[in-house]
């Protein structure tokens, strides 16, 4: 079996949590190592910003477009309201990521987006 290619993306809402990064960018790092996944430099991607936004944070869009070459298959967030805060978003953002064969996993929640998370079930 290959080994999976992983990006990780860390993200706090203000500069004061600023340290929060280095943690976040810690248990991403070791999950992956458990999971035994390769992980570059380059494809560490850091935001701050409030998360209510999908397409904005410079980072979150490079890490999107680095998706839609192939340069990953597996995206590891600490927590999935990291990613983005409001649902429709994380939806948006799983879907533009599986489109281009990315799954995405959590170090502390449910470890992928499973299937029941969709528009469909947001109110």
């Amino acid at each position: 079996q290959q080994t999976k290619r992983a990006a990780i993306y860390a993200r706090v809402a203000t500069a004061s949590n600023i340290s929060e990064l280095d943690d976040q960018i810690e248990e991403c790092m070791r999950y992956c190592k458990d999971k035994g996944y390769l992980i570059e430099e380059k494809h560490i991607y850091l935001d701050v910003g409030s998360g209510n936004h999908y397409k904005d944070p410079e980072d979150l869009t490079t890490l999107g477009e680095a998706s839609k070459r192939g340069e990953f298959d597996v995206l590891v967030v600490y927590a999935f309201d990291h990613l983005v805060r409001m649902q429709s978003l994380v939806v948006a953002l799983r879907e533009d990521l599986e489109r281009s064969g990315v799954q995405v996993e959590s170090v502390t929640e449910l470890k992928y987006l499973p299937e029941w998370y969709n528009e469909n079930q947001l109110s």
